[in-house]
């Protein structure tokens, strides 16, 4: 809804809902598994449309140190001693442009080792999002502030000597009508997982 005042009296007028595709986030993890279980890579968010938006009021006057700052308070919940480095944003002021936020991240621990087999969850962005809807009963209608899509690519490469068991991804869930999750696990001509 939206609010339209004049001097005579003021109207809620029902405003249209953005498409789908209008809303974007992209994001990408490029890693390099360590035996150890340790990983370190590339991290590129790219975004579109409302989110976007957000972001930029978010990130304006940050700076590449205050982008370091924010990125390690995201992924140091999820994944603790991580760290953060060669943070970068692209197209803060261009408003036509997608906004990217690219930085190199370290993470102890990611994968948990046990002898020669290392067990990787490969959902690396996964972890960062909070449950939502936890209750069992609803009160009140869910509310989403507009449609977005978000699509995550995840390149993990194993370390020297290993390759990828037996991959197994959940089942696709949703109506793509209105909300949908489809996942899908595999070895790269590469040899990446």
């Amino acid at each position: 809804y939206a609010l339209i005042g004049d001097k005579d009296k003021a109207i809620f007028a029902n405003t249209p809902m953005g498409e789908l595709g209008a809303t974007s986030v992209e994001r990408l993890a490029d890693l390099d598994l360590n035996v150890d279980g340790s990983v370190e890579g590339d991290v590129t968010l790219k975004m579109t449309g409302s989110i976007a938006h957000d972001s930029r009021h978010a990130y304006d006057g940050l700076g590449d140190e205050g982008l370091a700052n924010e990125l390690l308070k995201m992924f140091e919940e999820a994944y603790p001693g991580t760290s953060i480095s060669d943070a970068r944003m692209k197209n803060l002021t261009d408003l036509e442009k997608p906004l990217v936020l690219k930085c190199r991240i370290k993470i102890p621990q990611y994968a948990d080792t046990t002898g020669t087999r290392i067990f990787v969850k490969p959902s690396f962005f996964g972890r960062l999002e909070k449950a939502k809807f936890t209750e069992e009963t609803r009160e009140h209608d869910i509310y989403f502030r507009y449609p977005a899509k978000t699509t995550d690519t995840v390149i993990i490469s194993p370390p020297e000597g290993y390759i990828l068991e037996s991959p197994k991804a959940p089942e696709s869930i949703g109506n793509a009508g209105f909300a949908a999750h489809q996942i899908q696990i595999g070895r790269l001509s590469t040899g990446d997982i």
